[in-house]
This record gives C-alpha cells, sequence and structure tokens, in this order.
C-alpha cells in the first residue's frame, strides 16, 4: 500500500474516470492512450494508488501494472454512458496519421444545469448529495472495435472491393464491416476518414 496517506487509493476504473474528467476540465484532448500513459506516470509518481492492479514481486520495474488494453476497456463503458457516470458528452475526430481515434467534450452538447443543494431544517447544513456508481454498459447492437480492427475491416473490404472493379458507397462499406447484426457504430464521416487514411478514395 502507499505510504502516503494523501496519496488517493482507488480501483482502476475510478483511476480511468478521475483521469477522464481531469482531461475534459483542463479543456484537453485525449487519445486512449493518453489516459493509460497519465496513469501509468501518476502511479510511477507516488501520485496515485491503484491496490488492485499493484504488482509486489521483487525487483519489478513499475509497481503497478497499468495494461493499456483493460484501461481501453473501461474507456469504452463510460464514452458509451457519459452522462450516467458524470462526464459531459464526448466527441471524438480520427487521427489520420495514426490510426486512433482523439476524444473532447462536446462542444455542442447541452450542458447539465446545476441543481442547488438540498438543505435540511437547520440552515447552512447540506444534505451529501451520493456520487453515482459508475453504470455498467450493457449489450446493445453496437459492438465496440479497437482501431487497428476498424482499419483492417475497412481494408480488406477496400481490397476485395478493388479485385472486382466496384466504388462502394459508404453506405455499403458501414455494412460491410458489421460482423452479425452488430453495427460498429461508425458515422459515413468517420468511415471515409478512415478509408482516406488508408488510401482509398471514398
Amino acid at each position: 500500500m502507499c505510504q502516503n496517506t494523501n496519496t488517493p487509493s482507488v480501483n482502476l476504473q475510478t483511476a480511468v474516470l478521475m483521469q477522464v474528467q481531469e482531461f475534459v476540465n483542463s479543456g484537453q484532448a485525449f487519445s486512449r492512450y493518453d489516459i493509460t500513459k497519465a496513469l501509468r506516470q501518476k502511479c510511477n509518481d507516488g501520485l496515485l494508488d491503484i491496490p488492485e492492479i499493484e504488482d509486489t514481486n521483487p525487483g519489478v520495474t513499475n509497481r503497478y501494472n497499468v495494461r493499456k488494453q483493460a484501461v481501453d476497456d473501461i474507456f469504452e463503458q463510460l464514452f458509451a454512458n457519459c452522462l450516467a457516470n458524470g462526464l459531459p458528452p464526448l466527441t471524438y475526430s480520427f487521427n489520420q496519421a495514426g490510426g486512433y481515434r482523439v476524444f473532447a467534450a462536446d462542444p455542442n452538447a447541452v450542458q447539465a444545469v446545476p441543481q442547488p443543494a438540498t438543505y435540511v431544517s437547520q440552515p447552512n447544513i447540506p444534505v451529501p448529495t451520493p456520487v453515482p456508481p459508475i453504470t455498467p454498459i450493457t449489450p446493445t447492437t453496437t459492438v465496440t472495435l479497437s482501431d487497428p480492427e476498424i482499419r483492417r475491416r475497412v481494408g480488406l473490404y477496400m481490397d476485395h472491393c478493388g479485385k472486382i472493379g466496384l466504388a462502394p458507397t459508404l453506405k455499403q462499406i458501414q455494412s460491410a464491416i458489421k460482423r452479425g447484426s452488430k453495427s460498429t457504430g461508425l458515422s459515413y464521416r468517420e468511415i471515409a476518414n478512415v478509408a482516406t487514411s488508408l488510401g482509398y478514395k471514398v
């Protein structure tokens, strides 16, 4: 455990939520890897304690094993339920050079009006409002894919179309990269960005 009693000790899910809130509050755009990198840095600097991923083996280089895939999975749950988890709506753009998404608070979203604190009969004694728990994502008809998998599916389909001389529409690409009845959730613009970044004309 952390020796410094002032260091926050949280589980990984809460740590991811806190880091995303920090990015949003500072107005900083971020990728999923930025979340992982920030958490690793805080743990290494003794600013954050995440007991569930602590590596207690002697001689380890990093005391905490902050795995990118675990952080990505938690973030995707948060992203799918922003408001329920106390986050503003997020939007993202696709970094064509790097092949990944960059997230930021949606400037066009209507912000919730803060509610006044509720008071009991004695003056100046606010009733604390409980913090809502992180809402787990439930299975839907949309499947969350990693950026490399999105690029792989688009590339395979576009290569196939090129071999048979077909110039597919964005709707056809969107349908082709689905598996079963599960949509990727990507818009036409996002699909066009992915295809363009891979060198295809759409």
